[in-house]
């Protein structure tokens, strides 16, 4: 399609006569599109007037940013909210799920009763600044009451600097009575946009869906909820079928470059830690497992036979292994011995116990002439 450069001139001088009509004294004058409670407001600007994105001021790193709503969903009983409270003491220590402590106060809307929280204080050693929005009753509120509570609170995040607000769990929160209903959904989610435009990090917690979802669908109820949001985090169990395993994946999409794709967390005794992706997380379980089955005395194994031994289903594949070995002894954390060929296979064997371990870093032919001097 052929443009014409008389068009673009045209269309500029429309605009900024526009502006002028709205307010003169004004460049950056706005417009209400009807008086009353309607706030809705816009102003016709140019691209080229439009500057470019910043990287939000981030509470909980690549999840919840200031200014921004994040939907954090997952499976009932998986952890959600025994992370909220590690998350909870991280941002006042540092360290764990964030990167540096928050300044200011954190106002958590929670369903569960005092007695839990309280616990978690003093397991977690929450402090004074970790506010709560007590409800009289757990009625569900009509529209005009979570409006005006919405409004309330963003008070509140401007009087107090307020850093992060929490919904445990949004609907037991929210007037919505049919969650499929978009039309309703979305009237009850606009009232949020000034708790973030206040300057907070709204995080809401929900429920997921009869039997979980993917890609962003995990949510229950209308899709509204996902497409309103900036941050959408989904959590899972690492491993569904081990109860035993503290591991959990959190899968994110949104609209910051910043916002991992996935991250695997594991709680150990001093909270969360992050561990990374899954694929990294998964090599360095294939990397254990190796080093549990190697030999520390005799002749070690072969390919062949650390395959065979290889105690879980599905077993790496013939490359993969292969590729794990190897890097397995490239970082010091086996032996190696043979020249590879078919008549002297490569074998591998573990390290004697007490024995140092070699140097990541060291060059293979280095490991090997290292261990025939010793040996000799």
């Amino acid at each position: 399609m052929e443009h014409r450069s008389g068009d673009a001139e045209r269309v500029r001088a429309e605009v900024d006569a526009l502006a002028a009509r709205t307010d003169p004294e004004r460049a950056d004058s706005i417009r209400p599109l009807s008086e009353g409670l309607n706030r809705n407001e816009y102003r016709l600007v140019s691209i080229a007037e439009l500057g470019p994105a910043e990287e939000p001021d981030w509470v909980w790193p690549g999840y919840a940013a200031c200014g921004a709503i994040t939907l954090f969903t997952g499976l009932w009983k998986a952890g959600k909210t025994t992370l909220l409270g590690h998350l909870l003491r991280d941002l006042y220590r540092g360290g764990g799920l964030v990167e540096s402590p928050v300044d200011g106060p954190v106002l958590i809307v929670s369903e569960e009763p005092d007695g839990l929280w309280a616990n978690r204080r003093e397991d977690l050693g929450l402090p004074e600044t970790v506010l709560f929005l007590k409800r009289g009753t757990f009625a569900r509120p009509n529209r005009a009451e979570w409006a005006a509570l919405l409004a309330d609170i963003a008070d509140d995040v401007e009087r107090l600097g307020i850093a992060l607000v929490v919904f445990d769990t949004l609907p037991s929160a929210w007037p919505v009575m049919n969650e499929n209903d978009a039309g309703e959904t979305l009237e009850a989610l606009a009232p949020l946009r000034d708790i973030a435009a206040a300057g907070a990090a709204v995080l809401l917690i929900h429920h997921p869906r009869k039997g979980d979802g993917s890609e962003a669908r995990a949510t229950r109820g209308s899709g509204a909820v996902p497409g309103f949001v900036d941050v959408i985090v989904e959590l899972r169990r690492y491993a569904p079928d081990d109860n035993e395993d503290t591991r959990r994946v959190l899968s994110a999409w949104g609209r910051f470059e910043s916002t991992p794709a996935e991250s695997v967390i594991d709680l150990q005794a001093d909270g969360y830690q992050v561990l990374g992706s899954r694929v990294t997380v998964r090599k360095g379980d294939e990397l254990e497992t190796i080093a549990e089955l190697l030999p520390a005395d005799g002749p070690g194994l072969t390919f062949e036979d650390v395959k065979e031994a290889w105690p879980s289903s599905p077993k790496p594949g013939k490359t993969r292994l292969r590729g794990l070995l190897n890097q397995g002894f490239n970082e010091g954390r086996w032996h190696r011995s043979g020249t590879g060929n078919r008549n002297d296979a490569w074998r591998y064997r573990a390290h004697p116990a007490g024995a140092d371990s070699f140097r990541p870093g060291d060059t293979p032919r280095g490991r090997i002439e290292t261990e025939v001097t010793r040996a000799n």
